[in-house]
């Protein structure tokens, strides 16, 4: 990450194989305490609808929020 950067993007991957790793770049992106965003990709894979809603909940857990 940089240090200049005005604003932070998180991109998120839904086929992401474990919580703890997505959690570790929310709480990373969090701590620089930048305005930020998330962006949830590969959400087109079937069968990870409940990932993304998971995901989606993590991100506003920590005040942010999802590019749609």
């Amino acid at each position: 990450m940089s240090q200049e950067s005005d604003v932070l993007v998180a991109v998120l991957g839904l086929d992401s194989d474990r919580p703890a790793s997505i959690e570790r770049v929310l709480d990373l992106v969090v701590a620089q305490k930048k305005p930020w965003r998330a962006l949830i990709t590969k959400t087109d894979l079937r069968g990870f609808e409940h990932r993304h809603l998971r995901i989606q909940e993590m991100v506003r857990e920590r005040a942010g929020s999802v590019i749609a």
